[in-house]
């Protein structure tokens, strides 16, 4: 029955066994008050590598006391997700993903903070990036986007207004909060699955959380890192996350905003606003030098995913 641990500790996987075994001896470590009560589930979605044995020989050698490894063959995070909040215990649900390494005192700050503020449904923390080889110029500057994060050295209350979330990676949800933002049946959002590199899901879940009366926060003493390899720094790779981003960013915005008299037509405005920012720069000669045309081309391709986004939305009223 839903309840009986304290903390789950969910890990959504997709062939990336390798990274898995490290991201399973930082959970492993984690040092927890006597009498915790917590699970690990690991959910494998679609993998056709490694990931089952990693799993089974974590389970034979005693240092997870209760873990799990559940299927999921629907490929796609929102997917594998939700299979996992299904399948888990814990009156909180960790969030951390296969490339993640918890600092050893990640789990215990989760639940301290979740015992002093009790309308905390969702709350995130600090995330350091440790690239695998060096990052370009661009990559690093794009840090945000591969789920660094760092909002100061104090907790953070998200603002009423504010419709940038703390990222997935390391987003520790309340049960209660992600049940009653009814996410798990009604979130629109697939995020990223086999031919498109989607996002905003997680953003999706601490939207409706918020919208169901509940608290996101961010908190500091929550670390982890998080491992970057080196396809992910390209300039293809963070073009085509940006125009994902795009694509989600008009619904996420009507979730935030609404109620509106015009909301599928505000998206509208908003997204060939953004384009044409885009374009301004460029005819100001924002281009003209070799180092800055890579930022103005994945601005152009977020601002393409925020039309694609805002067409979807004016047609259908639904996310991508």
């Amino acid at each position: 029955m839903p309840g009986f641990a304290d903390l789950t500790v969910l890990v959504c996987t997709h062939n990336n066994a390798g990274m898995l075994d490290r991201a399973l001896e930082s959970i492993a470590g984690q040092v927890l008050p006597e009498g915790t009560r917590w699970e690990l589930v690991v959910v494998a979605n679609r993998c056709t590598d490694g990931t089952a044995d990693v799993v089974r020989r974590w389970g034979a050698s005693g240092r997870i006391p209760r873990l799990r490894y559940v299927s999921e063959r629907r490929l796609g995070i929102s997917f594998a997700r939700r299979r996992g909040l299904r399948e888990s215990h814990g009156r909180l649900i960790g969030l951390v993903d296969d490339d993640c390494l918890l600092d050893p005192h990640w789990a215990a700050q989760a639940l301290r903070f979740a015992e002093a503020n009790p309308r905390a449904g969702a709350f995130g923390g600090r995330n350091e990036l440790i690239w695998e080889v060096p990052p370009s110029r661009v990559a690093d500057l794009y840090g945000e986007s591969l789920a660094r994060q760092d909002l100061g050295p104090a907790p953070r209350l998200m603002p009423i207004k504010e419709w940038r979330m703390p990222v997935g990676a390391g987003l520790v949800l309340r049960r209660r909060a992600i049940v009653d933002s009814g996410w798990i049946e009604h979130g629109q959002l697939s995020s990223r699955g086999a031919r498109k590199l989607g996002a905003g899901e997680d953003t999706e879940i601490s939207l409706r959380i918020r919208r169901a009366g509940w608290q996101v926060w961010y908190s500091p003493e929550l670390r982890l890192r998080h491992v970057i390899p080196p396809e992910r720094m390209t300039l293809a790779y963070l073009r085509r996350l940006h125009r994902g981003f795009g694509r989600a960013d008009v619904f996420l915005r009507s979730l935030d905003l609404a109620p509106q008299s015009h909301p599928r037509l505000d998206g509208v405005a908003w997204a060939v606003g953004i384009l044409r920012e885009v374009l301004d720069r460029y005819q100001e000669g924002y281009v003209r030098y070799e180092d800055e045309r890579p930022t103005w081309l994945i601005r152009l391709s977020y601002a393409r995913g925020c039309l694609e986004g805002a067409a979807r939305f004016l047609l259908t009223g639904r996310g991508w």
